[in-house]
């Protein structure tokens, strides 16, 4: 994790709390204490894809593979409606 408004460049990206290790390719690199399990396959853990779209300071991530990729549909909060995310275009 970064600071905002800093960056850094790196091969892997490494979860600060479990420390699993990915690749810029999302493949599993590293998992601390999951090495020796016979059942344990780097290959079914994946980084997934996301669309994220930043928008007045908020990022929003949509994992979903069934939504829409628009981005002009409301965004909403417990059944209240915040702002309306504007389009890219």
């Amino acid at each position: 994790m970064l600071p905002c408004g800093s960056s850094a460049t790196a091969k892997v990206i490494k979860c600060p709390y479990h420390g699993w290790t990915y690749g810029l390719d999302g493949a599993l690199k590293g998992a601390p204490h999951f090495g020796g399990q016979p059942d344990f396959d780097a290959g079914d853990y994946p980084l997934i894809e996301a669309r994220t779209h930043e928008w007045g300071g908020w990022v929003f991530v949509n994992v979903s593979v069934t939504l829409p990729t628009s981005t002009t549909t409301p965004v909403h909060s417990g059944g209240r409606s915040l702002h309306t995310v504007p389009s890219n275009s």
